[in-house]
């Protein structure tokens, strides 16, 4: 999936909806792709990872599939995993958006939600704290 670690890229972090809707959503799949090409580098916490998890298994990938996305998520080379806890895994999404965002110094927050039967993708910049 993606290419060898890039100085360059812009770490970002991905809410889960933006995988669920990247097989139907073409603005999704594009986050995907600039994953693929370098151009971005996801920030996942443990915390994001169990969520990625319930999304995937949700959709019935099968477990194959789910443990090259693991590996993507979890490799130095694709991702920056930062595998201490913050929060329970019961802890509202945002939270655990904001809080990879800010202990994996991500310059943007990246989601999709439905509205008005329309799928958005926001990128949201991250303001840190000094």
């Amino acid at each position: 999936m993606a290419k060898t670690a890039d100085k360059s890229a812009r770490r970002v972090v991905i809410g889960p909806g933006v995988f669920a809707r990247s097989f139907f959503v073409g603005e999704c799949h594009d986050v995907l792709q600039r994953w693929r090409n370098g151009k971005i580098r996801p920030v996942v916490t443990r915390d994001l990872l169990a969520a990625y998890v319930r999304v995937f298994r949700a959709l019935g990938l099968p477990d194959v599939q789910l443990r090259k996305w693991l590996y993507w998520f979890t490799s130095k080379e694709t991702s920056d995993f930062l595998p201490e806890p913050a929060h329970s895994q019961d802890a509202p999404l945002p939270r655990l958006l904001f809080d990879a965002a800010q202990r994996g110094h991500a310059e943007f927050i990246v989601t999709s939600s439905p509205a008005d039967s329309l799928v958005r993708v926001t990128w949201a910049r991250v303001n840190q704290r000094p």
